[in-house]
C-alpha cells in the first residue's frame, strides 16, 4: 500500500507505510506534539509517534530537551544531549568489523573563513578540544579541567606536529592551568609549559620527561599501599662489562645550559664470567669552580668501599678499631682473643724503641685539613725505620680514566702513608707498668731510707 502526496513539479513524495501481514495500515500519532519536534517509529510496524529529539529554528539538534543552553562557554553548541542518568545522558558509538580498528572521534581545524576550507593553520593552533565543566549555581559555563591538542611546530604537506596539553582549575581559581603536556617529541613535561634546558655541561643529553616545580617541597614521590614503592633505571640491553646503566645528577642553572653539580652512575661489573649480573655505584662530585664532576669513591659488586679519597685525605683523624688503606677502603680492627693466634707478652724492647720517635709540630697539606691549622704526631716514615709495625703502607697508586673517572690502581712497592696510631697503646701500656713497677720499687727504698734517718735523729 503506498500512500502517494503531490510533490512539486519535478515529481510526486511518497510515503510508505511498512508492510504487516494482515494489517497494512499507517497510523499518526494521536497525541499533540510541539513545535519542531521529530516523528519516529513507535515500535509498531505502522505506527509513528513524536520523538524527544527536537530540531529548533536555529538548526539545533537537541536531545532530552527542548531549549538550548551555554555549556562549558560555548554558545548554544549545534548538538546538546541532555538527561537524568547514564542512560539519558550518554553518547555511544561502536564499531563492528573484523579487524584492528575501533570508532572515530575526529577534531580538526583550519584558518579558513567559509565551510570547506582548507587553510593551513599554524603554530600553536587549537587542533581541538574536550571541556570539561559544572553548574555553579547559575549556569555550566565554569571550567574544571579541559584536554586540548595544539599545533606543535610550524606545520606543511602530510606534516602536522601536534601535543596534547592537559589542564585543570585549582581550588578557587575560574579557569584551568596547564599541568601536563606532551610534545611533539614525545616528550612529557609536568608543570612547564617548555623543556628546560637539557643540555647538562653541554653534552646535550635529551629528557623524555621533566618535573617542574615551583613551591618549596614541589617534587616526586612515588609510594604503593600493597607494596613497596620503586624507581627503576633500566638499560634495555645486553651489556658487557664496564657499561654505563643509569645515572642520577644533580646540577642548577648557570649561565647558557645547567652546571653539574654531583652524579651518582651505575657501571656493570661483569667480571666474574660472561653470565656475570654485578654493578657498582660510582659517587661523582664537582670541586667549587669545576664544571665536571670527579670521581670520588664507589661501592664496588662484592659491597666494598673502594676510592673514597676524601676518607683517605683525613689522616689527621684517628680511631681504636678503624683502618682506612692506601686504596681508600675502610678496614675494620677486631680485639676478640677468637680472632687472634700465637698470643705472647709484648717484649719491652718494643716499648722502649717507641721512645725513639719524634714527636713533632706540622702544618697539614691534605685536601680535608685547614691549612691555617697546626697538628701534633709522628712522620710515618720515621716510625717505619722504628718498627714497620706501626705504620700503614701504600701498595698500588691511583689514576682516574678521564670518560668514565674509574679509579685504576697500579701495584707499587710498599711506602710508608700513615701512622696506626692505635698500635702505639699496648707499647704505652707496658711502658706505663714499668715505670709504675719502677716507681713503686723506688718509693719503697726512699721509705726506708727516711724511716732509718728518723731513728737516727731520734738517738
Amino acid at each position: 500500500m503506498t500512500l502517494r502526496l503531490k510533490g512539486s513539479n519535478s515529481g510526486d513524495v511518497s510515503i510508505k507505510a511498512p508492510a504487516t501481514a494482515g494489517n497494512n495500515t499507517f497510523t499518526l500519532p494521536t497525541s499533540n506534539g510541539s513545535a519542531e519536534q521529530f516523528l519516529k517509529n513507535s515500535g509498531t510496524a505502522g505506527e509513528l509517534e513524536f520523538s524527544s529529539m527536537v530540531e529548533d529554528s536555529s538548526g539545533r539538534l537537541l536531545v532530552g530537551h527542548s531549549s538550548s543552553r551555554d555549556v562549558a562557554n560555548v554558545a548554544q553548541p549545534k548538538i546538546q544531549i541532555e538527561g537524568t542518568n547514564v542512560s539519558t545522558s550518554t553518547l555511544s558509538v561502536i564499531r563492528n568489523s573484523n579487524d584492528t580498528g575501533g570508532p572515530v572521534l575526529a577534531l580538526s581545524k583550519t584558518r579558513g573563513t567559509s565551510t570547506g576550507s582548507s587553510t593551513v593553520v599554524q603554530s600553536g593552533d587549537t587542533a581541538g578540544a574536550i571541556y570539561f565543566s559544572g553548574a555553579d549555581g547559575t549556569d555550566v559555563n565554569s571550567y574544571a579541567a579541559w584536554i586540548e591538542a595544539e599545533i606543535d611546530g610550524t606545520p606543511g604537506g602530510n606534516d602536522m606536529p601536534g601535543r596534547l596539553v592537559f589542564s585543570t582549575t585549582a581550588d578557587g581559581a575560574n579557569s584551568p592551568t596547564e599541568r601536563l603536556r606532551l610534545d611533539s617529541s614525545g616528550r612529557l613535561l609536568l608543570g612547564s609549559t617548555s623543556l628546560i634546558n637539557p643540555n647538562i655541561n653541554g653534552l646535550g643529553h635529551a629528557n623524555r620527561a621533566q618535573i617542574v616545580g615551583g613551591a618549596t617541597g614541589d617534587g616526586l614521590t612515588v609510594a604503593n599501599t600493597a607494596d613497596f614503592a620503586r624507581i627503576n633505571i633500566v638499560r634495555n640491553a645486553n651489556v658487557g662489562d664496564n657499561t654505563e646503566l643509569g645515572t642520577i645528577s644533580f646540577g642548577s642553572e648557570s649561565g647558557q645550559h645547567p652546571v653539574e653539580r654531583a652524579r651518582i652512575s651505575c657501571f656493570s661489573d661483569t667480571t666474574g664470567g660472561s653470565g656475570g649480573r654485578g654493578g657498582e655505584l660510582i659517587f661523582y662530585t664537582s670541586a667549587d669552580g669545576s664544571h665536571e664532576p670527579s670521581a670520588r669513591g664507589k661501592i664496588i659488586a662484592n659491597g666494598n668501599l673502594t676510592g673514597w679519597t676524601g676518607i683517605y685525605n683525613d689522616t689527621t683523624g684517628s680511631a681504636a678499631n678503624v683502618n682506612v688503606n692506601s686504596s681508600g677502603s675502610l678496614m675494620r680492627s677486631t680485639s676478640s682473643a677468637k680472632y687472634k693466634t700465637n698470643v705472647e707478652t709484648i717484649e719491652d724492647s718494643y716499648a722502649d724503641a717507641l721512645l725513639e720517635c719524634r714527636p713533632v709540630w706540622y702544618r697539614s697539606l691534605c685536601e680535608q685539613d685547614n691549612p691555617e691549622h697546626g697538628f701534633w704526631g709522628f712522620i710515618a716514615e720515621e716510625v717505619a725505620e722504628i718498627d714497620p709495625r706501626l705504620v700503614s703502607y701504600r701498595t698500588t697508586e691511583a689514576s682516574y680514566d678521564k670518560k668514565t673517572g674509574e679509579a685504576i690502581f697500579s701495584p707499587v712497592d710498599p711506602v710508608p702513608e700513615g701512622v696506626q696510631y692505635d698500635r702505639f697503646v699496648p707499647h704505652l701500656v707496658n711502658l706505663i707498668k714499668r715505670q709504675k713497677a719502677t716507681i713503686t720499687a723506688q718509693q719503697a727504698q726512699i721509705d726506708d731510707l727516711l724511716a732509718r734517718v728518723t731513728a737516727l735523729e731520734a738517738a
